[in-house]
């Protein structure tokens, strides 16, 4: 927990970085393939895709502006 703590900023960008890669995987299953598979169980996928990506973006952004003010 002591290597959370510490490297705390590392931690959030890399798991926002996480959540945008998986989130960008399931919105392209989710909302591209719909139309050839079971369209329900899709398109839940890409709603999970969507969120993640979204908090993936929020956590980056976060960071961003945090670094941008202190320079």
């Amino acid at each position: 927990m002591v290597i959370f703590k510490e490297n705390r900023k590392f931690f959030e960008f890399a798991i926002g970085y996480i959540f945008m890669g998986i989130g960008q995987k399931l919105m392209g299953v989710g909302l591209l393939k719909p139309w050839s598979e079971n369209a329900q169980v899709l398109l839940w996928l890409g709603l999970v895709g969507l969120s993640l990506f979204g908090i993936g973006l929020f956590f980056i952004r976060t960071l961003s502006s945090q670094v941008q003010q202190v320079h």
